[in-house]
């Protein structure tokens, strides 16, 4: 969904809704930086409130919606998930679809049929994740009054990858692990996992850190970067 454009021709904020690629309306103000943008968006939303059966006819337009929402409560990297989820195992099933068409059976092959790019089944784990996206979809969507099926009906199909057991390292294993005299099929990460193994740090922890984090004795983690 489009977004205010400052003009500086005009000298006004400019927003413009579209619908299949046509302008169906174009909402301005004067107000200048933050203030005008803010009038802007609450303009769409008062309209929007008068035309949902006219606009919102799609999976996609309200995604679009439900994102902007997402993004005033979750960090960019949340919001990033989030759509990272539609993208790949709900816009390619439902995205074209009209929103008040889509039954519960319809949201429920999204977590069916959710497959890697090979093919092979998801695990347990991330079906659950695509399930909790759908679910905050659902009850956002049933807040912008819209008819669409529970959340609580979506489950877990029980055809999803089991997760694997979870094998503890043992004190031989962390000594074999920091034994330079062991071979490594790859050099490159062994920085990486001997810190992991030692800090406890999680992988997007240690992506984040910067030189600056480490002051001679201490690291000290302050940011955390997670890629979708």
């Amino acid at each position: 969904m489009s977004k205010p454009n400052w003009s500086e021709k005009r000298q006004r904020w400019v927003l413009t809704v579209y619908e299949n690629r046509k302008c169906v309306h174009t909402f301005t103000t004067t107000k200048k930086g933050k203030a005008g943008y803010n009038e802007c968006l609450s303009k769409r939303s008062a309209w929007l409130g008068g035309a949902k059966d006219h606009l919102v006819t799609t999976v996609n337009s309200q995604w679009d919606r439900f994102l902007e929402d997402a993004a005033q409560r979750y960090q960019p990297e949340g919001v990033k998930r989030l759509d990272c989820d539609y993208r790949k195992y709900i816009k390619p099933v439902l995205g074209t679809r009209k929103l008040t068409s889509v039954t519960a059976n319809d949201w429920q092959s999204c977590l069916n049929n959710a497959r890697k790019r090979d093919g092979t089944l998801l695990s347990e784990k991330s079906v659950k994740t695509i399930r909790n996206t759908l679910a905050e979809f659902l009850k956002y969507c049933k807040k912008d009054g819209l008819d669409v099926p529970s959340s609580d009906d979506l489950y877990i199909p029980k055809t999803v990858k089991p997760v694997k057991e979870k094998v503890i390292l043992t004190e031989e294993h962390m000594a074999a692990f920091f034994d330079d005299s062991q071979p490594f099929a790859n050099q490159y990460y062994v920085p990486y996992w001997r810190f992991a193994l030692a800090t406890g740090c999680r992988p997007g922890e240690i992506l984040g850190l910067r030189y600056e984090d480490y002051d001679g004795t201490f690291c000290t983690v302050k940011r955390s970067i997670n890629t979708h």
